[in-house]
């Protein structure tokens, strides 16, 4: 089946109506610190209309010598036009993320990232 571009421009303004929740994206930069080095920071790129989900993996722990941290995995779904790289952080409301993976879905109607949540 062959879906016509106007076809695709339908389908993609109805998953647009569908996000209920705006996720701000921010970037990895490197800044120089104080010893001649660099150091990592994050800076806000741009925020963009998505929806998010719990992610069908069972979620782990992992030990730290001060406390259990709780691994859980989100999927985000964006825009095609949505900018999100593997070492941006999302932010939602008060809530972070660390992305995972990502990538189309195949008739490129949305972009489909899986982020991890650390509380």
């Amino acid at each position: 089946m062959v879906v016509s571009a106007a076809g695709i421009a339908r389908l993609r303004s109805a998953f647009a109506a569908t996000l209920d929740a705006t996720a701000a994206v921010y970037r990895r930069v490197q800044v120089p610190d104080t010893s001649g080095g660099s150091t990592d920071t994050y800076t806000l790129a741009a925020s963009y209309p998505c929806r998010f989900s719990r992610y069908q993996i069972t979620p782990r722990e992992r030990e730290g010598t001060l406390q259990v941290q709780v691994v859980s995995y989100w999927q985000f779904l964006f825009e095609v036009t949505a900018v999100i790289r593997n070492t941006d952080r999302i932010h939602v409301g008060s809530r972070v993320f660390e992305v995972v993976s990502g990538g189309l879905s195949s008739l490129a109607l949305e972009q489909n990232v899986v982020c991890a949540e650390i509380t």
